[in-house]
């Protein structure tokens, strides 16, 4: 029972089901990465910050009979998930130079890099301001700004 209207098309909506199979084809939808991206070093920084979830939650999920167990996996999954997240964000902005060179002028992006660093930079600031007010350390203006967490690691490393 579809209604039509003066045109002699039918005004009912078909099922979700026909509708997304007829109005969008699979084959049309395009991938919104970027389409030179590795999809290896995303899915290990993935890893590795599960690592770091993980490293930071252990003592929540642990009893006091296993503390020797969270020394370990602090030890290990501290060390390892944030060096190994910087390392693949380095290799991803030497791929992403490598991949604008012959396209940009090297001014260009070399501009985009330090930008993008200084946002980075900017941003970690923000947060060891709310941070450090939150936690309600009394550190002084100007050395609240510095303190090293991974966003500030990361902006310094672009």
């Amino acid at each position: 029972m579809s209604i039509e209207n003066e045109l002699g098309t039918a005004t009912e909506s078909p099922p979700l089901f026909n509708y997304l199979q007829e109005l969008i084809p699979l084959e049309d939808i395009r991938d919104f990465a970027s389409p030179k991206r590795i999809g290896s070093i995303d899915f290990v920084k993935g890893f590795a910050i599960v690592f770091i979830i993980l490293a930071h939650s252990s003592s929540a999920w642990l009893n006091a009979e296993n503390q020797y167990v969270y020394g370990i996996l602090f030890a290990l999954m501290d060390f390892l998930g944030p060096s190994l997240f910087v390392f693949l964000s380095s290799l991803s902005v030497i791929f992403s130079i490598k991949n604008k060179q012959n396209i940009l002028p090297p001014k260009v992006i070399r501009m985009r890099i330090f930008s993008r660093g200084a946002m980075i930079i900017i941003i970690a600031m923000i947060y060891n301001i709310a941070s450090l007010t939150l936690d309600g350390w009394g550190v002084p203006f100007p050395f609240n700004l510095w303190g090293w967490n991974i966003l500030m690691f990361i902006g310094f490393s672009q």
